[in-house]
């Protein structure tokens, strides 16, 4: 029998062997520093967050004062649908028949009369069944014969727009059997300055363009004793129909149906100490050759 010797283990240096040892614990500790560093992160990531919620997908509080007092939409205890100044520009809303195409059971008749219809209700002759106001000043027509004629009016600088689902003749009068149409200004405020800016233009394909360009600003003039608002907003819209004359065809106007809008506004707030709360403002709309003058002394 053959006996066979083991072979001999290949011997290492001692200085190769300390290196290979401190290449294993150098790499664990890089190891466990990155660990430690992703941990704190995201601690830190989960602490500062916003929830989901809040950030996206979560609902817009809005006041408004459908009750004649002060409410978070979610608390009022009636119909009612509103537009901040926010989801107005949002959604490109220039006008009642806007606010219709986001408002279930509201329509309006675009046939010349302007006449609202809430929950179904209106009337083919006579007044309107719709109450429209201007914070509190109602300016509906009230039209004796057929087919009335609600104001629409073009307005600026609004806090919000409120649709109240009727009847609501008990808190704004005989002509809100279907419902009320509220428009809420922006008030001048007797603590901060505030300013809103809007502008915007567009094109119409074979016709004119449309633009328009607003500014408003409000602040103290005495603090906490006297404050302003002031407005003025222009508006045109191009048109794209042609009137031809019949007879000749010759062109008699080019883009017919265009339209000019002009509006400016002027509030007062005066709350002075130890006395109640006194709010005045005039605003005048011109649209084309019509004027309307509007304004009002409020005690709140």
């Amino acid at each position: 029998m053959l006996a066979t010797q083991p072979k001999p283990r290949d011997r290492i240096s001692p200085r190769a062997c300390n290196l290979r040892t401190r290449g294993r614990h150098l790499s664990r500790i890089i190891f466990a520093a990155a660990f430690i560093a992703a941990t704190a992160g995201a601690v830190a990531a989960g602490g500062n967050a916003e929830p989901a919620g809040a950030v996206s997908g979560g609902l817009e509080e809005i006041v408004v004062t459908a009750t004649r007092r002060e409410e978070n939409i979610s608390k009022v205890p009636i119909s009612v649908t509103a537009f901040s100044q926010d989801m107005i520009d949002q959604r490109g809303i220039k006008d009642f028949q806007d606010v219709v195409r986001f408002t279930p059971g509201v329509s309006i008749d675009t046939s010349g009369t302007n006449a609202i219809s809430i929950r179904g209700i209106s009337s083919s002759g006579g007044a309107g069944t719709t109450g429209i106001y201007i914070d509190d000043t109602p300016i509906q027509m009230r039209a004796l014969g057929f087919n009335p004629d609600d104001t629409l009016p073009k307005t600026f600088d609004l806090d919000r727009v409120e649709v109240l689902r009727g009847p609501q003749g008990t808190l704004f009068g005989a002509g809100s059997e279907g419902g009320t149409v509220r428009y809420i200004m922006n008030q001048p405020s007797v603590t901060k300055e505030s300013t809103y800016v809007r502008t915007e233009i567009s094109t119409t394909r074979s016709g004119e363009p449309s633009y328009e360009f607003g500014i408003a600003h409000g602040g103290p003039i005495v603090e906490d004793v006297f404050g302003y608002r002031a407005s003025v907003w222009y508006r045109y819209d191009g048109g794209w129909i042609d009137r031809i004359d019949p007879t000749t065809g010759a062109l008699v106007d080019k883009n017919a149906n265009h339209a000019n809008t002009v509006t400016a506004r002027l509030a007062f707030l005066i709350k002075p100490t130890g006395c109640e709360l006194r709010r005045a403002w005039l605003s005048r709309i011109r649209e084309n050759t019509i004027f309307r003058r509007i304004g009002r002394l409020t005690p709140t």
